[in-house]
């Protein structure tokens, strides 16, 4: 297994671990929102600070660069959807290991 993929699922593991943790993890921002809120506010607007900390969160996992955000905030939108006590962060990790690169 490669240096860089084994850092990725580190990094989810790490991610999923702290997204599933008691209320005082380590998540913070927009990451600590939960996909339920996530759905409730893309009735109304485009989330885009939430996005971007998930495009910066998938960079920093090894996701190619020029990512479509569109594409990105669609699959989140069903994810959250299934998922609403869940939160960013950990919906974020899950797209990480559903789109290995």
């Amino acid at each position: 297994m490669s240096t860089r993929i084994l850092l990725t699922v580190l990094a989810v593991v790490l991610m999923t671990s702290a997204a599933t943790a008691a209320p005082h993890s380590l998540v913070a921002g927009a990451g600590a929102i939960s996909c339920g809120s996530w759905t409730a506010d893309r009735q109304t607007l485009m989330n885009t600070n939430e996005v971007q900390w998930v495009l910066r969160l998938l960079s920093g996992a090894g996701a190619p660069e020029g990512m479509d955000s569109e594409a990105v905030a669609g699959w989140l939108d069903t994810y959250c959807r299934a998922h609403p006590l869940k939160n960013l962060s950990y919906a974020a990790s899950a797209f990480v290991v559903e789109h290995p690169h």
